[in-house]
């Protein structure tokens, strides 16, 4: 439930920052979720950005939703340096079953 949580007027004084703060709820949100091509056995995943192997954890790493056949990535994830252009890799042995869900 919203309950006027980002509802603001465009006079207010804190504006841009609100707006701000709105954004970096969506980011967190949805910006953290990577919809799979395939389900994966789940012992095959690994993630990786560059030569920083991410560890499986809900929390500082990631994790796997199955209802979305997804990796979340951790609200406490620590990104090590890369050179620009470094990507976000997943890797996985898919199952050998088809998803059951359109």
């Amino acid at each position: 439930m919203n309950a006027g949580k980002n509802e603001f007027s465009l006079c207010d004084p804190q504006f841009g920052i609100r707006i701000s703060d709105m954004g970096r709820d969506i980011v967190a949100r949805i910006g953290n979720t990577l919809k799979l091509t395939r389900v994966p056995v789940l012992s095959t995943i690994e993630v990786n950005f560059g030569t920083q192997i991410i560890p499986a954890d809900p929390l500082t790493g990631w994790s796997f939703d199955p209802d979305q056949n997804s990796i979340v990535l951790g609200p406490k994830l620590v990104w090590s340096t890369q050179p620009q252009g470094t990507k976000l890799t997943i890797h996985y042995q898919p199952t050998q079953f088809d998803d059951p869900k359109p």
